[in-house]
């Protein structure tokens, strides 16, 4: 699994929650409004974020709250 990008802090998408949202390449859906074009059209173009940067990322906020 290529994760391509990360929102660190949301606030605004699960009200009353803070949390990351994590981007993945290559959706099938085509969707007129997408704000990730880049990355369903050229996810080639984005970098990968290493895994080990994401797992340490995940421990370290594990108990944020």
């Amino acid at each position: 699994m290529e994760i391509k990008e990360v929102i660190d802090l949301s606030l605004v998408d699960w009200d009353g929650n803070v949390f990351s949202v994590f981007f993945l390449p290559n959706c099938n859906f085509r969707c007129p409004f997408c704000h990730n074009s880049t990355l369903v059209l050229h996810p080639e173009r984005e970098k990968t974020i290493p895994f080990k940067w994401i797992e340490n990322y995940l421990k370290k906020r594990r108990d944020f709250k």
